[in-house]
Protein backbone atom coordinates (compact mmCIF):
# COMPACT_ATOMS: atom_id res chain seq x y z
CA UNK A 1 0.00 0.00 0.00
CA UNK A 2 1.48 3.21 -1.20
CA UNK A 3 -0.60 5.39 0.84
CA UNK A 4 -2.64 4.82 4.26
CA UNK A 5 -4.91 6.69 6.46
CA UNK A 6 -6.70 4.85 9.43
CA UNK A 7 -9.16 7.23 11.58
CA UNK A 8 -7.02 10.42 10.50
CA UNK A 9 -8.84 13.20 12.21
CA UNK A 10 -7.55 17.04 12.94
CA UNK A 11 -9.11 20.36 14.36
CA UNK A 12 -8.18 24.04 14.55
CA UNK A 13 -9.74 26.41 17.19
CA UNK A 14 -12.53 29.08 15.94
CA UNK A 15 -12.31 31.46 18.55
CA UNK A 16 -13.91 29.66 21.25
CA UNK A 17 -14.69 26.66 19.30
CA UNK A 18 -13.01 23.63 17.72
CA UNK A 19 -13.79 23.47 13.77
CA UNK A 20 -13.30 19.68 12.73
CA UNK A 21 -11.15 19.59 9.20
CA UNK A 22 -11.00 15.95 8.75
CA UNK A 23 -12.88 13.67 11.21
CA UNK A 24 -11.90 9.74 11.67
CA UNK A 25 -11.11 9.53 7.57
CA UNK A 26 -9.66 6.42 6.39
CA UNK A 27 -8.48 5.68 2.96
CA UNK A 28 -6.35 3.24 1.03
CA UNK A 29 -4.47 4.05 -1.85
CA UNK A 30 -2.37 1.12 -3.91
CA UNK A 31 0.22 1.37 -6.39
CA UNK A 32 -0.40 2.69 -9.98
CA UNK A 33 -3.72 3.92 -8.87
CA UNK A 34 -4.81 7.44 -9.64
CA UNK A 35 -8.05 9.34 -7.10
CA UNK A 36 -9.87 12.22 -7.45
CA UNK A 37 -10.53 14.28 -4.24
CA UNK A 38 -13.59 16.37 -5.19
CA UNK A 39 -15.36 18.57 -2.83
CA UNK A 40 -16.63 22.09 -1.94
CA UNK A 41 -13.90 24.74 -1.18
CA UNK A 42 -13.26 24.09 2.74
CA UNK A 43 -14.21 20.59 2.75
CA UNK A 44 -10.62 19.44 3.91
CA UNK A 45 -9.23 18.61 0.19
CA UNK A 46 -5.93 20.52 0.25
CA UNK A 47 -5.96 19.55 4.43
CA UNK A 48 -5.73 15.84 3.29
CA UNK A 49 -3.45 16.20 0.98
CA UNK A 50 -1.27 18.53 3.36
CA UNK A 51 -1.38 15.80 5.70
CA UNK A 52 -0.35 13.09 3.46
CA UNK A 53 2.56 15.04 2.03
CA UNK A 54 3.84 15.34 5.60
CA UNK A 55 3.30 18.90 5.68
CA UNK A 56 0.75 18.71 8.82
CA UNK A 57 0.69 16.33 11.54
CA UNK A 58 -3.27 14.86 12.41
CA UNK A 59 -4.30 14.77 15.66
CA UNK A 60 -5.01 11.42 15.60
CA UNK A 61 -5.05 8.40 13.58
CA UNK A 62 -2.06 6.80 11.87
CA UNK A 63 -0.67 7.79 8.11
CA UNK A 64 2.01 5.04 6.22
CA UNK A 65 3.26 6.27 3.12
CA UNK A 66 5.40 3.04 0.95
CA UNK A 67 4.69 1.29 4.01
CA UNK A 68 6.15 3.48 6.58
CA UNK A 69 5.02 4.86 9.48
CA UNK A 70 4.17 8.33 8.70
CA UNK A 71 2.66 9.76 12.28
CA UNK A 72 4.53 11.53 14.87
CA UNK A 73 8.09 11.70 13.10
CA UNK A 74 10.70 14.44 13.49
CA UNK A 75 10.55 17.47 10.92
CA UNK A 76 13.93 15.86 9.47
CA UNK A 77 12.18 12.30 9.28
CA UNK A 78 9.40 13.52 7.92
CA UNK A 79 11.71 15.31 5.14
CA UNK A 80 13.61 12.06 4.90
CA UNK A 81 10.34 10.51 3.74
CA UNK A 82 8.61 13.28 1.71
CA UNK A 83 12.45 13.94 -0.37
CA UNK A 84 12.84 9.99 -0.90
CA UNK A 85 9.06 9.09 -1.73
CA UNK A 86 6.86 11.88 -2.25
CA UNK A 87 6.47 14.60 -4.99
CA UNK A 88 4.04 17.54 -4.04
CA UNK A 89 2.20 19.44 -6.91
CA UNK A 90 0.99 22.89 -4.93
CA UNK A 91 -1.72 25.31 -5.93
CA UNK A 92 1.12 27.94 -6.07
CA UNK A 93 3.69 27.07 -7.62
CA UNK A 94 6.31 27.84 -4.67
CA UNK A 95 9.28 28.42 -6.88
CA UNK A 96 12.36 30.51 -5.98
CA UNK A 97 12.70 34.05 -7.33
CA UNK A 98 16.69 33.51 -8.53
CA UNK A 99 16.59 30.27 -9.87
CA UNK A 100 16.00 29.68 -13.66
CA UNK A 101 13.44 26.55 -14.52
CA UNK A 102 15.91 24.42 -15.14
CA UNK A 103 17.67 25.07 -11.87
CA UNK A 104 14.30 24.39 -10.25
CA UNK A 105 14.45 20.76 -10.65
CA UNK A 106 18.65 20.49 -10.51
CA UNK A 107 17.91 21.75 -6.55
CA UNK A 108 16.18 18.61 -6.17
CA UNK A 109 18.69 16.64 -6.87
CA UNK A 110 21.21 18.58 -5.24
CA UNK A 111 18.94 18.53 -2.28
CA UNK A 112 18.92 14.34 -2.64
CA UNK A 113 23.00 14.11 -3.23
CA UNK A 114 22.76 13.05 -6.80
CA UNK A 115 23.42 16.07 -9.21
CA UNK A 116 25.02 15.03 -11.81
CA UNK A 117 24.65 15.13 -16.08
CA UNK A 118 22.10 12.35 -15.95
CA UNK A 119 19.82 14.97 -13.86
CA UNK A 120 21.05 17.34 -15.33
CA UNK A 121 19.57 16.19 -18.35
CA UNK A 122 16.41 15.00 -16.94
CA UNK A 123 15.56 18.32 -15.66
CA UNK A 124 15.69 19.45 -19.24
CA UNK A 125 13.69 16.72 -20.47
CA UNK A 126 10.88 16.76 -18.23
CA UNK A 127 10.89 20.76 -18.62
CA UNK A 128 10.24 19.84 -22.34
CA UNK A 129 7.57 17.42 -21.46
CA UNK A 130 5.40 19.90 -19.97
CA UNK A 131 6.20 22.05 -22.89
CA UNK A 132 8.86 24.22 -21.22
CA UNK A 133 11.81 24.30 -23.53
CA UNK A 134 11.49 27.77 -24.80
CA UNK A 135 12.37 29.03 -21.20
CA UNK A 136 14.77 26.68 -19.65
CA UNK A 137 17.00 29.81 -18.20
CA UNK A 138 13.70 32.01 -17.34
CA UNK A 139 13.35 32.87 -13.89
CA UNK A 140 9.82 32.80 -11.99
CA UNK A 141 9.66 36.69 -12.77
CA UNK A 142 9.84 36.02 -16.44
CA UNK A 143 6.76 33.15 -16.91
CA UNK A 144 3.48 33.42 -17.15
CA UNK A 145 1.38 31.96 -14.10
CA UNK A 146 0.84 28.70 -16.12
CA UNK A 147 4.67 28.28 -16.57
CA UNK A 148 5.59 28.46 -13.23
CA UNK A 149 2.75 25.62 -12.32
CA UNK A 150 4.45 23.77 -15.38
CA UNK A 151 7.87 23.75 -13.59
CA UNK A 152 6.19 22.70 -10.75
CA UNK A 153 4.59 20.16 -11.86
CA UNK A 154 7.86 18.80 -13.24
CA UNK A 155 10.06 19.79 -10.45
CA UNK A 156 7.44 17.07 -8.55
CA UNK A 157 8.26 14.56 -10.98
CA UNK A 158 11.75 14.84 -10.99
CA UNK A 159 12.58 12.42 -8.29
CA UNK A 160 10.28 9.66 -9.44
CA UNK A 161 8.08 9.66 -6.16
CA UNK A 162 6.33 6.68 -5.28
CA UNK A 163 3.36 9.14 -3.94
CA UNK A 164 2.78 11.85 -6.24
CA UNK A 165 0.32 14.63 -4.45
CA UNK A 166 -1.13 17.25 -6.76
CA UNK A 167 -3.30 20.04 -5.60
CA UNK A 168 -5.46 21.34 -7.88
CA UNK A 169 -3.00 20.78 -10.98
CA UNK A 170 -4.10 22.67 -13.48
CA UNK A 171 -6.08 25.44 -11.98
CA UNK A 172 -3.80 28.29 -13.88
CA UNK A 173 -3.63 26.56 -17.13
CA UNK A 174 -6.07 26.81 -20.23
CA UNK A 175 -8.08 23.67 -21.00
CA UNK A 176 -5.38 22.36 -24.08
CA UNK A 177 -2.60 22.66 -21.70
CA UNK A 178 -4.50 21.35 -19.00
CA UNK A 179 -5.66 18.40 -21.05
CA UNK A 180 -1.64 17.63 -21.70
CA UNK A 181 -0.92 17.73 -18.04
CA UNK A 182 -3.36 15.57 -16.92
CA UNK A 183 -2.45 12.94 -19.83
CA UNK A 184 1.40 13.31 -18.40
CA UNK A 185 0.62 12.37 -14.79
CA UNK A 186 -1.84 10.05 -15.93
CA UNK A 187 0.94 8.30 -17.99
CA UNK A 188 3.41 8.42 -15.14
CA UNK A 189 0.97 6.66 -12.89
CA UNK A 190 0.00 4.28 -14.82
CA UNK A 191 3.57 2.83 -15.72
CA UNK A 192 3.64 1.77 -12.12
CA UNK A 193 0.16 0.19 -12.27
CA UNK A 194 -0.06 -3.61 -12.19
CA UNK A 195 0.76 -5.26 -15.98
CA UNK A 196 -2.46 -5.69 -16.76
CA UNK A 197 -3.87 -2.34 -16.30
CA UNK A 198 -0.91 -0.55 -18.18
CA UNK A 199 -0.80 1.58 -21.69
CA UNK A 200 1.84 -0.01 -23.92
CA UNK A 201 4.31 2.25 -23.22
CA UNK A 202 4.64 3.44 -19.77
CA UNK A 203 6.77 6.26 -18.79
CA UNK A 204 8.79 5.60 -15.43
CA UNK A 205 6.61 6.97 -12.94
CA UNK A 206 5.64 7.75 -9.67
CA UNK A 207 3.57 4.85 -7.98
CA UNK A 208 0.20 6.72 -7.05
CA UNK A 209 -1.22 10.23 -7.73
CA UNK A 210 -4.23 11.47 -5.38
CA UNK A 211 -5.32 14.96 -6.87
CA UNK A 212 -7.85 17.86 -5.61
CA UNK A 213 -9.99 18.88 -8.33
CA UNK A 214 -12.61 21.39 -9.31
CA UNK A 215 -12.83 20.00 -12.71
CA UNK A 216 -15.33 17.58 -13.60
CA UNK A 217 -13.20 16.43 -16.47
CA UNK A 218 -10.08 16.05 -14.58
CA UNK A 219 -11.89 13.91 -12.46
CA UNK A 220 -13.35 11.96 -14.80
CA UNK A 221 -9.60 10.59 -15.81
CA UNK A 222 -8.49 9.43 -12.41
CA UNK A 223 -9.48 5.50 -11.90
CA UNK A 224 -10.85 6.75 -8.52
CA UNK A 225 -12.91 9.67 -7.34
CA UNK A 226 -13.07 10.10 -3.37
CA UNK A 227 -15.52 13.38 -2.17
CA UNK A 228 -15.13 15.21 0.64
CA UNK A 229 -17.65 16.69 2.72
CA UNK A 230 -16.90 18.76 5.87
CA UNK A 231 -13.87 16.87 7.04
CA UNK A 232 -14.92 12.88 5.69
CA UNK A 233 -14.50 11.56 3.18
CA UNK A 234 -18.15 10.38 1.24
CA UNK A 235 -20.05 11.63 4.13
CA UNK A 236 -23.29 13.44 3.88
CA UNK A 237 -23.34 17.36 5.29
CA UNK A 238 -21.91 20.39 3.41
CA UNK A 239 -20.06 22.73 5.99
CA UNK A 240 -22.22 26.65 6.01
CA UNK A 241 -20.23 29.05 3.58
CA UNK A 242 -18.44 31.47 6.71
CA UNK A 243 -17.17 27.70 8.34
CA UNK A 244 -16.07 26.24 4.80
CA UNK A 245 -14.01 29.85 4.08
CA UNK A 246 -12.88 29.87 7.72
CA UNK A 247 -11.56 26.82 8.12
CA UNK A 248 -9.93 27.44 4.23
CA UNK A 249 -8.04 30.59 5.11
CA UNK A 250 -6.96 28.65 8.23
CA UNK A 251 -5.65 25.65 6.60
CA UNK A 252 -3.94 27.74 3.65
CA UNK A 253 -1.81 29.44 6.05
CA UNK A 254 -1.02 26.53 8.06
CA UNK A 255 -0.04 24.76 4.54
CA UNK A 256 2.02 27.29 3.57
CA UNK A 257 4.13 27.98 7.01
CA UNK A 258 4.82 23.80 6.65
CA UNK A 259 5.28 24.23 2.90
CA UNK A 260 7.87 27.26 3.55
CA UNK A 261 9.43 25.12 6.71
CA UNK A 262 9.78 21.34 3.94
CA UNK A 263 11.66 23.92 1.82
CA UNK A 264 14.32 25.12 4.55
CA UNK A 265 14.91 21.71 5.83
CA UNK A 266 15.31 20.20 2.60
CA UNK A 267 17.88 23.10 1.63
CA UNK A 268 19.77 23.01 5.17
Amino acid sequence: MTLHFHNVSLAYPDGDDTRTILDNVNLDIAPGETVAVAGQSGSGKSTLLAIAGLLLTPDTGDVTIADKPATGLSNRDATTIRREHVGIIYQASNLFPALTATEQLELVAHINGNLDSVHRDKARELLCEVGLEHRLDARPAQLSGGERQRVGVARALMNQPELLLADEPTASLDSERGNQLMRLLLDQADAAAPPAHRHPHPRPAPRTRPTTTPSRRASARCKLSQRTRFGTVDASSWPSQPAAAAARRNAESRIEAAALRAHRNGAS
